[in-house]
């Protein structure tokens, strides 16, 4: 690379004595700054201009380069170069930014002690890599690293190496993501930037995440929302709230994802963020879809795509490319499908994302699955197989095997779908041993730092064991059922047992009907009796009574003293005393001694 800068700073004519400085240039604008310093001077304007007036940003660095070049003044060509480059990929145009940095490198070939050449790599290795030449990308933050290493710029080590780490996460190299990711960290810590050491903490986790590590990723998570909370980094709090999210709702945990990703939701919208909008209306999409509301995921999905579309960066919008696509596919809207996954191929190819481009190719099998398309769906999905495993995706594999088998079933070709099925089986049994070898690992790790800790990840894993067995059972069963599917045996067994449970079903209802019927006759008959046991209980109608003696004829016919009578007859009870005319007549004595 240093030999290419070189042959290209020879065809801009630049060998140019860094000191020389010949005759006196001035500027009304600046009138007490004159020559080299008035170079200096333009492209400091400008930088302070970048943010807020790009256009009169680039115009100051276009008159700063045309002035170092009459001078001439190497490093101000350099400076302003530079300044162009990042002027152009701040407006997303990335091959006029890749151009102006390689001007600015091919001035300095010569001084690579020159404080900014290493910076210089790592602006032209990030232009790089938006225009798909992670090559060359890798190849500039490799240099850079070096130079600035040598110059002991410990902020500009740190910068490089989380360049370089995106990198190899969006071409999903998720180990060295994470050993670049865990560097940057340190050099940040070391440079005294805690809140882009903060950062780190939450790349750290994102990068575990992809590795299915989620119980990792979520540690690291909440060690750098801490951290940005307490720092008022409103912004970082904002990604690392979705972040959380994605990893719970991974842990199947789907509500209360959604309110993490609710959260973050409202404060980039407080902070009008076109990334952080882009990358949480994605999230809100899938919570959608994994409830089953298909129609609200595709609504954040295209919001997504807005905002991302906004933002510029093509790999994160593939990321809401294939998921638009799919939602489409499933709502049988197939031109839109089109659409969005053949631009997402296009894309993720251009920037050489494996995982995007993987993805993409199974959504286009989901698609043309749902077309009836069964050739053009076995390709698309052969090829997401191939990849995934290229790139060591078990979880994409496993899942573009899974959609492979049940569209083949579709097709009633049983042989293949029982292959295919017998495949995805076993990467599902792959996925459930490295997941438990990777805890085993981690619960070792935790264990000998805090015992607490450790019990409660112990848990969480008993939790997710029983979660994989119960779905390794359920595939079992599926499994069998298909091999049966494959006989006629099984298909006259079916119909018997359709005939057999319809009948029972129809038998069910009778029996339910007449058990129904016997309560309501049970019900009418307990009623009547009790009227008939308080008719009994009470003395009511016509008592046939003799006129002389009183005594009352019963139904048999007898004659009964009334005390008799009533008491069987009822629930009165008689106590015997004497009225105050009967004690006149039988005690006269007693009336007189009164």
């Amino acid at each position: 690379m240093r030999l290419l800068l070189m042959l290209w700073a020879v065809l801009l004519g630049s060998a140019i004595p860094l000191a020389a400085q010949p005759s006196s240039y001035s500027d009304p604008r600046f009138p007490n700054v004159r020559d080299s310093a008035l170079v200096d001077t333009l492209n400091n304007r400008g930088v302070g201009l970048l943010s807020t007036n790009t256009d009169s940003a680039v115009d100051l660095f276009a008159d700063a380069l045309a002035l170092a070049q009459s001078l001439p003044y190497t490093i101000g060509i350099a400076q302003s170069y530079s300044n162009q480059g990042q002027a152009a990929y701040q407006q997303k145009d990335y091959d006029i930014a890749v151009n102006h940095f390689r001007n600015a490198l091919a001035m300095l070939a010569g001084d690579e002690s020159h404080a900014m050449t290493g910076w210089l790599y790592n602006h032209y290795g990030n232009a790089l890599h938006r225009i798909g030449d992670n090559a060359g990308a890798d190849d500039a933050f490799g240099v850079g690293l070096r130079l600035l290493s040598a110059q002991g710029d410990t902020m500009g080590m740190a910068v490089i190496t989380n360049s370089h780490a995106r990198l190899r996460m969006r071409t999903s190299d998720y180990d060295s993501a994470l050993e670049y990711y865990s560097t940057a960290q340190q050099y940040y810590l070391a440079a005294g930037d805690e809140l882009k050491a903060a950062a780190m903490l939450n790349s750290t986790g994102a990068a575990r995440y992809q590795m299915g590590l989620y119980q990792d990723a979520l540690v690291d998570y909440l060690h750098s929302l801490e951290i940005r909370e307490r720092l008022g980094d409103a912004l970082g709090v904002s990604l690392v709230l979705n972040n959380i999210g994605l990893a719970l709702q991974d842990m199947g945990k789907i509500t209360e994802s959604a309110e993490y990703f609710q959260r973050g939701l409202a404060i980039a919208k407080e902070l009008d963020d076109k990334m952080a909008l882009g990358y949480t209306l994605y999230n809100l999409g899938v919570s959608e879809a994994l409830r089953g509301n298909l129609q609200d995921a595709l609504v954040f999905y295209e919001q997504s795509e807005e905002y991302r579309r906004e933002n510029g960066d093509p790999v994160s919008l593939t990321q809401t490319l294939n998921a638009l696509g799919a939602v489409a596919a499933k709502l049988d809207q197939f031109q839109r499908a089109h659409e969005v996954l053949d631009e997402s191929r296009r894309i993720s190819t251009q920037y050489e994302s494996r995982e995007g481009l993987a993805t993409a190719l199974k959504n286009l099998g989901i698609l043309y699955t749902r077309q009836r398309q069964y050739a053009e769906a076995v390709s698309y999905f052969e090829d997401s197989i191939a990849l995934a495993r290229e790139i060591g995706k078990l979880q994409l594999e496993y899942e573009a095997s899974q959609l492979l088998s049940e569209m083949l079933m579709s097709a009633r070709d049983y042989k293949r779908a029982l292959e295919k099925y017998q495949q995805a089986v076993a990467l599902k049994d792959s996925l459930f041993n490295t997941e438990a070898t990777r805890n085993i690992d981690r619960l070792r790790i935790v264990y000998d730092s805090e015992q607490k800790e450790q019990e409660n990840l112990a848990l969480l894993r008993e939790k997710a064991d029983q979660q994989e067995l119960l779905q390794r059972n359920r595939i079992i069963i599926f499994l069998i059922s298909l091999s049966l599917g494959m006989g006629s045996i099984f298909t006259v067994v079916l119909y018997r047992s359709y005939r057999e449970k319809k009948q029972a079903n129809i038998d069910l209802a009778e029996t339910n009907r007449q058990i129904v019927t016997q309560r309501d006759e049970i019900e009418q008959k307990n009623r009547k009796l009790e009227v008939a046991i308080a008719e009994i209980n009470t003395l009511s109608g016509l008592l046939p009574i003799c006129a002389n003696c009183k005594k009352i004829r019963d139904d048999k016919g007898y004659w009964q003293h009334v005390e008799k009578y009533i008491t069987v007859n009822s629930e009165a009870e008689f106590t015997h005393g004497i009225c105050p005319e009967c004690t006149d007549t039988l005690y006269p004595d007693l009336k007189r001694n009164s």
